[in-house]
């Protein structure tokens, strides 16, 4: 439910490669889609598509930064609240820069790491060397926040939409947060997220609101439907 106010302020950006362009009916160099403005993104700097598509999601200030504020959506979802009363409601209602979601199952890094460990090896398997490169690099990640001291049950967010203003804080948020994606490459972002929130200065600025809000706020395509209750903007 888009509103009117919504409509003539907030611009609409599908960002994809060519391949995924074409087949959204914009054509390879991008274009419009119904209300997007679909833009091609070229020169990606890693052999792996997922890696990939952390660069706009946690640097995605550096790629708008005349915009006040964003709202990322993971692919998999179409947003069911209104832009501008997302913004108001988990932003500015409550005094804080950055949104997203309580994860919707675990609530700290050893159980996240637990489930990524055997989901690796079994669901999410691509073949033998490259899901032991993986396991390795999450228990790599997992020993480093230990050896520092880091609170592994700080938390654990659902990364699939961010709400966030763009400030000093979030811009430095999102390049610890990428770092961390660097430092440890097979590693998933929501266990870096509070690690990196820590090292721009801590989560005081940041919402990790109840799940039922991520039920209304945004519908999921490819996964298990989620249910919880409702909230409206």
């Amino acid at each position: 439910g888009v509103t009117a106010a919504s409509a003539a302020r907030v611009c609409f950006v599908a960002l994809m490669d060519a391949t995924s362009a074409e087949a959204a009916g914009a054509g390879p160099a991008g274009g419009r889609s119904g209300a997007w403005s679909v833009e091609v993104l070229k020169g990606y700097p890693f052999a792996d598509p997922r890696r990939n598509s952390k660069v706009p999601k946690l640097l995605i200030q550096r790629m708008f930064p005349h915009a006040r504020y964003s709202i990322w959506a993971d692919g998999k979802l179409q947003l069911q609240a209104d832009p501008l009363a997302l913004i108001a409601e988990l932003l500015w209602s409550r005094g804080k820069q950055y949104a997203l979601s309580q994860h919707h199952v675990r609530n700290d890094l050893e159980a996240e790491f637990s489930k990524l460990s055997a989901a690796f090896t079994g669901e999410l398997s691509i073949s033998k060397e490259f899901d032991a490169q993986r396991v390795a690099w999450i228990s790599q990640q997992l020993k480093t926040y230990k050896q520092e001291r880091f609170p592994l049950a700080l938390g654990l967010p659902d990364t699939a939409v961010l709400v966030q203003e763009h400030t000093q804080f979030t811009n430095e948020l999102g390049c610890n947060w990428f770092r961390e994606i660097l430092r440890f490459p097979h590693g998933r972002d929501q266990m870096s997220f509070t690690y990196a929130a820590s090292k721009a200065g801590g989560l005081a600025p940041v919402e990790i609101f109840p799940k039922c809000y991520f039920v209304v706020a945004a519908r999921e395509f490819g996964h298990q439907h989620r249910t919880g209750l409702g909230w409206k903007p």
